[in-house]
């Protein structure tokens, strides 16, 4: 069989199952990110936390409140070694991740450090970026997720959208934008990335036109704006890049 030629940003994302000990309460998406010396797990923390950030009411109808995730780890140098593992995200009562040190659930993001040999077996999507591409309303982006929970070698898919709002502002005084895209259940947690090619606009003006292609990395994807009437704008929460260091150097955990 020949060698299959994955892209590297890909291999950063995995499926994502919330559970109460054995039950299985949804489905969703994670990647991984590096700071400092620690690698974490980045989802929605509506995932982890079971609850809608808006209401602050339970998602499931027997109010379930997962207490371990189950995601894939590589094998180590070995991208033909993907294993399931589960990991805690509860210990006697005390919720493990990290949320918004401002916002706390209203920002639906949230972060939980890996223990190290986890850690080993993870790339983070962070390591290889180029964060001086210039991003514009109406920008071509991907959101790498698990529509449906569908797959390819559980590898996730590149749904395609465009960025929707003015990204240099916020929206409702929180680190959001919108993105036009349809979206699907399963997708909660997905990163939102930008990919150029070619002439790649830089921040601050000009071009860069050299060969190969520029990702920068450009938030979590939270799932659709949902109206209450029958219409559906077909537009996705995206919470900004930022969020992240912003809850990791917070070090606010749930309930703190």
């Amino acid at each position: 069989m020949p060698q299959a030629t994955v892209d590297p940003f890909t291999i950063c994302v995995s499926p994502l199952t919330m559970r109460f000990d054995d039950s299985e309460l949804s489905i969703g998406t994670c990647f991984f990110w590096q700071e400092g010396d620690t690698k974490y797990l980045i989802t929605n923390w509506h995932n982890v936390s079971g609850k809608n950030p808006q209401t602050g009411k339970h998602l499931s109808s027997n109010a379930g409140e997962p207490n371990n995730l189950l995601f894939d780890v590589w094998g180590v140098g070995n991208l033909n070694d993907r294993v399931g593992v589960c990991m805690q995200i509860e210990r006697n009562g005390t919720k493990l991740w990290l949320e918004h040190p401002q916002y706390r659930g209203g920002v639906d993001v949230a972060a939980i450090a890996l223990p190290q040999e986890l850690g080993e077996r993870v790339f983070p999507i962070n390591s290889n970026l180029e964060h001086n591409i210039h991003t514009a309303v109406a920008s071509e982006i991907f959101i790498l997720g698990f529509p449906l929970g569908l797959n390819v070698e559980r590898l996730p898919i590149w749904k395609r959208a465009s960025v929707a709002s003015e990204p240099d502002f916020d929206i409702d005084d929180l680190p959001k934008m919108y993105v036009d895209t349809a979206s699907s259940p399963g997708m909660s947690g997905s990163p939102v990335i930008r990919r150029v090619s070619g002439a790649i606009p830089m921040k601050g003006g000009g071009i860069d036109i050299g060969p190969g292609s520029a990702t920068d990395f450009l938030g979590v994807y939270s799932g659709r704006v949902v109206s209450e009437g029958s219409l559906d704008a077909q537009l996705g929460v995206v919470w900004k890049a930022r969020v992240i260091g912003e809850i990791i150097k917070g070090k606010r955990a749930e309930g703190e």
